[in-house]
């Protein structure tokens, strides 16, 4: 019998979810908007709807686990967000547990970033490769890296591994979530790019 994950990669604009095979290829797929105005525990029962319903898809394949990307610093048996970020309410929130009780099954969690990494080393360009940098663009900034084939786990909250926080322009005057001037989520997520967009439309350039 096959044998099959599913994963779910919760950003803070849309929340992505599918089934991918063993050998790492994607069976089915599904997104939604990560919605602002309801509670984390209402959108937690609309992924777990989501993702019965890929499951009853795979009904002649067995499931392995579920594997979460969450943004920011991430405990992987809780998948607890240990610092408030772009998602209110994640933080605190035991979502690992919480689903191994619905599914029966395994369940990891990791920053998406370095979730990414995993991804880029077993099935993606990475597999060869001794070193790499994964960067995930989005609402903000998601950074994995791989030194001599080890993907870095840094317990304090990431720091030096996450490279949308770096500092690029000092002298940029818009505050990072981390307090933190001119970083790379200001200057060059997908939310710095729509934000430099308007601007640019208001003062007709």
């Amino acid at each position: 019998m096959s044998r099959y994950l599913l994963g779910v990669d919760w950003g803070g604009t849309r929340i992505k979810l599918g089934a991918v095979s063993a050998a790492g290829r994607m069976i089915s797929a599904d997104v939604f908007e990560t919605p602002v105005a309801e509670s984390v525990e209402q959108t937690f029962q609309a992924l777990v709807g989501r993702l019965r319903r890929i499951a009853k898809q795979q009904q002649e394949q067995t499931l392995l686990g579920i594997g979460l990307a969450l943004t920011g610093p991430t405990d992987p048996d809780r998948g607890t967000v240990l610092l408030p970020g772009k998602i209110h309410g994640l933080e605190g929130f035991p979502i690992v547990p919480r689903l191994r009780e619905v599914f029966a099954t395994k369940v990891w969690a990791e920053n998406d970033g370095v979730a990414a990494m995993y991804a880029e080393k077993h099935a993606g360009l990475a597999r060869n490769k001794n070193w790499a940098v994964v960067l995930t663009i989005g609402t903000g900034i998601g950074s994995g890296v791989m030194v001599d084939r080890k993907i870095l786990q840094d317990p304090h909250f990431m720091f030096g591994s996450q490279a949308g926080h770096l500092v690029m322009d000092f002298s940029n005057d818009q505050l990072c979530l981390t307090g933190a001037r001119g970083t790379g989520e200001i200057l060059c997520s997908a939310t710095a790019l729509a934000l430099a967009e308007r601007s640019g439309l208001q003062r007709g350039i």
